[in-house]
């Protein structure tokens, strides 16, 4: 009886003060009572703050990083093939990008036409010729084949934001950019000279034709018919293929006009080899500018690149890591070529130019301008803000109908519907299209156990607490609280959980974005600014508020659903070993919730597999197939945990056998008996152990699948 008279007097000096008991309790008796309760369980609480953060942190990084994944895959793509959405050339045939821009003039199509660069590919396996810095010391040469050489507009390309990185000014006349492999391969460093020897036919193709003859300037000494002739020869034939020095030859090399031979111009109708014409192959001087390892969007990002030409690789192999380049700016393509040319080559073009102005100033301009009248490849982007528009879509459809809709409108407004069209940075979207779908279906699969997890758990700190407060709360209802007063106080308590979960889980969501970001950008070279999302700030909110409610409802449902003399009955265990449940023809007649559960769950189950999950399949609709996928793998989780939580007496049987073998038959079953007296509180606990197995078992699982197909995509585009 002494025990029972103290227990009464414990429990009657932790009721609240009469003020917070009267029928109307204000804001601040609320915020007063949780206080109390969070001084009273602070470990409970701190559990449950945890758990909150846990998952507000989670969802809301997750969001973020989903968001910005449009953005990574967009600068994966620009890093691996440049920032180039359309590429037009013509199999075989050079573009005349002069005619091709006043087309476009004409259409009216100003941002197309502000967004459009020339490139040509001069030569795929031009020589490059180390230059002596001293004769008199050492006249030896070094040469390189199988080497690049391109003409690229810098002006042009910033205005249509290729290369948004690319910091160099445009070449001057007579300058070069050579990638880090040739510098390496040829041990060459800025302000150094090199000789360039290059294929000349295809410039000069559209001007000089098979008819035209000069045999009798290359041919040194005039033969008779089917007698061999002389060329003119290099001045010094010292090292490997020297420049000539010849100021009549200059960088041009003459060549026997042989039968059949189409590699040999101005032989005019001599094939016979008695006379001589011009090779089709030239050599020009150049200075090396810069030598470059980041091209900064303007070429695909591995092309010269030093650390893959450490690896290994030839000058014709190893992909676009393994090839040696040098590059000039295009307006300087027509005149450096004629000026590797003879004097009489030169005169066949004086016509064109003068057609075009007299003056030498002009006559420059009309050589810039004849160097665009030959380009092999037009480059076009998408303006900025309509660029962002279609490409930082999660959708790849979508993206490719963009993509798709301006190609043709640029190729109407030049009016050729015959070019070749290349769009790289899609055809890398492609190959990504499901990255984005399999991420989102991992999020939501990790946030739907995270909200079942945190839920249980704080749906068992919130149970314990009220059945530590039946007597209390049975005191408050019996002085006249309300329903809606005890709601209010028990919601607040759980909110408790969220507000500070929230306020401190958004701060560190953004900072721990932003460091993923970062290491990101360090693993895959691609750099992302920014943190939390809008987007992830709500997905966290909702989710930190929704996690304390969804637990407080059984809590609530607990505390107003006890009989006011069962609650105030403090000498009486409240657990319940034995329960009596009776039932009358009249209750067995209503609808059973049970069987409604499981018959509704069974009619959904069929509903996705025979109707939704062939329309998707049909329709090619991925989202809605990834959607069932997700409810189908929820629902097989949700399966497996009840099965393993019915279970729950059989492994405690067996357990109990096992490690209690020492104990008495006594012990034994008064053990086996609590667990059966308080499975019911053991349940809630098996299903968190469950949810948590389930939750890290997924984790390592998704995490290996996701490691092992990035490996994979680089094995494949290292050729492995």
């Amino acid at each position: 009886m002494a025990s029972t008279t103290e227990t009464t007097t414990e429990s009657v000096n932790t009721l609240p003060s009469s003020s917070s008991c009267c029928t109307t309790l204000r804001p601040y008796d609320l915020s007063r009572e949780t206080y109390r309760q969070i001084k009273r369980s602070p470990i409970s609480w701190l559990l449950g703050l945890f758990t909150c953060l846990l998952t507000v942190i989670t969802a809301s990084t997750m969001q973020s990083l989903l968001g910005a994944s449009p953005a990574v895959f967009l600068r994966q793509a620009e890093s691996g093939n440049g920032q180039v959405d359309v590429v037009l050339s013509s199999d075989g045939t050079s573009l005349n990008f002069t005619a091709i821009t006043s087309n476009v003039k004409a259409n009216g199509e100003t941002k197309i036409l502000a967004h459009m660069s020339a490139r040509s590919i001069i030569d795929n396996k031009c020589k490059v010729y180390t230059v002596p810095l001293d004769r008199t010391v050492s006249d030896k040469r070094f040469f390189i084949s199988n080497t690049k050489f391109i003409a690229m507009d810098t002006v042009r390309d910033q205005a249509a934001g290729i290369g948004r990185n690319w910091t160099l000014p445009p070449l001057e006349f007579g300058e070069t950019w050579v990638t880090q492999r040739l510098a390496n391969a040829l041990d060459l460093k800025m302000g150094d000279t090199i000789d360039v020897e290059f294929f000349i036919y295809n410039l000069l193709s559209r001007y000089i034709t098979l008819n035209d003859q000069l045999t009798d300037f290359f041919t040194l000494k005039s033969g008779t018919r089917n007698v061999t002739a002389q060329c003119r020869k290099l001045d010094k034939a010292t090292g490997a293929a020297p420049r000539s020095n010849d100021p009549s030859l200059v960088g041009s090399v003459a060549s026997k006009c042989v039968p059949g031979s189409r590699t040999t111009l101005f032989c005019g109708p001599v094939s016979d080899g008695s006379r001589c014409g011009m090779k089709d192959r030239a050599t020009v001087r150049l200075k090396i500018a810069a030598v470059i390892n980041d091209w900064g969007g303007r070429l695909p990002g591995n092309i010269g690149n030093s650390e893959e030409d450490n690896n290994g690789g030839s000058n014709s192999g190893g992909g676009l890591g393994g090839e040696s380049m040098l590059a000039i700016e295009i307006s300087h393509l027509m005149e450096l070529t004629l000026s590797s040319m003879p004097i009489e080559v030169n005169t066949f073009f004086e016509s064109i130019v003068t057609g075009r102005s007299s003056s030498e100033i002009d006559r420059k301009e009309s050589l810039k301008a004849l160097s665009y009248d030959s380009v092999t490849h037009i480059l076009v982007n998408l303006p900025a803000n309509e660029r962002n528009n279609v490409l930082l879509q999660n959708d790849y459809s979508s993206i490719q109908d963009g993509m798709v809709d301006y190609s043709g409108r640029v190729l109407s407004s030049i009016g050729a519907i015959w070019l070749r069209v290349e769009n790289p940075i899609l055809v890398y979207l492609r190959r990504q299209r499901f990255t984005t779908l399999y991420l989102g279906m991992v999020m939501d699969i990790l946030i739907a156990i995270l909200l079942g997890l945190s839920s249980v758990l704080i749906y068992s700190l919130m149970m314990i607490n009220v059945q530590g407060r039946q007597f209390e709360l049975a005191v408050r209802r019996m002085l006249g609280a309300t329903k809606i007063q005890v709601i209010a106080l028990l919601g607040v308590q759980s909110m408790s959980f969220a507000v500070p979960s929230v306020i401190i889980g958004l701060p560190t969501a953004h900072l721990l974005t932003m460091y993923l970001f970062t290491q990101f950008n360090e693993i895959a070279g691609v750099t992302i600014q920014g943190g939390l999302t809008a987007t992830g700030a709500n997905y966290g909110i909702v989710l930190g508020l929704f996690i304390p409610i969804l637990g407080a409802i059984g809590p609530i449902q607990n505390a107003l659903g006890v009989e006011l003399r069962e609650a105030l009955d403090i000498t009486r265990s409240k657990t319940k070993v034995i329960e009596y449940d009776i039932e009358s023809e009249q209750d067995r007649s209503r609808i059973s919730s049970d069987i409604l559960a499981v018959g509704g769950s069974l009619s959904i189950f069929g509903f996705l597999v025979y109707y939704l999950l062939p329309l998707a399949l049909l329709s090619l609709d991925l989202r809605l197939f990834f959607l069932l996928f997700v409810c189908l793998l929820l629902g097989m989780l949700v399966g497996l945990v009840l099965l393993a939580s019915n279970l729950q007496g059989m492994v405690e049987y067996v357990i109990g056998q096992v490690f209690l073998f020492w104990a008495r038959p006594v012990l034994k079953k008064l053990a086996l008996k609590n667990l059966i007296a308080h499975r019911k509180r053991n349940w809630k606990t098996s299903i968190m152990y469950s949810l948590s197995l389930a939750f890290i078992i997924f984790i390592a699982v998704a995490s290996q699948m996701e490691l092992q197909t990035f490996k994979y995509d680089k094995l494949r585009d290292a050729g492995t």
